[in-house]
């Protein structure tokens, strides 16, 4: 372990509140911006004069398909230029199709008609939901679950 010198140590007056040493910002894009574009300093140029450097940003876009976080690197405020910190993909896993072969329905004695989650080789990994009426009920439950988890 490497030794700390008095001079690299963080000082209480260096630890600050977010909110003192710069800002956080949230906007949604319209939905054909793409990622690659956020960097373009045109897409800022409304809003440059109300950046300042280092300010964060959160933009998710109108389809709900990604969230990206920035910061700003440069403000003269009439343009800023961006630099993206990460890019999440917020597409759905699957869709119901893809999933529903990890869920079946079993009719398993006592507890009736179960919904099942199954492993990769299809053998049982966990009872979802137990005691369910019928086949149909229980199908219906499957389906249910499945949109849910999809969305």
């Amino acid at each position: 372990m490497s030794s700390i010198s008095p001079a690299q140590q963080i000082m209480a007056s260096n630890v600050q509140p977010v909110d003192y040493q710069y800002r956080h910002y949230s906007v949604m894009v319209k939905d054909d911006v793409t990622p690659d574009m956020l960097t373009d300093f045109r897409l800022w140029e409304h809003v440059a004069h109300k950046l300042e450097v280092f300010d964060e940003i959160r933009v998710i876009d109108e389809a709900e398909t990604f969230m990206a976080r920035l910061i700003i690197t440069f403000s003269d405020k009439k343009r800023v230029n961006v630099k993206v910190l990460d890019v999440y993909d917020l597409q759905p896993a699957g869709s119901v199709e893809d999933i529903s072969t990890l869920f079946t329905v079993k009719q398993k004695g006592p507890l009736k008609w179960c919904l099942v989650e199954l492993r990769d080789d299809g053998s049982e990994k966990e009872i979802i939901k137990d005691k369910i009426a019928n086949q149909a009920a229980a199908q219906q439950e499957m389906d249910d679950y499945v949109k849910q988890l999809t969305g």
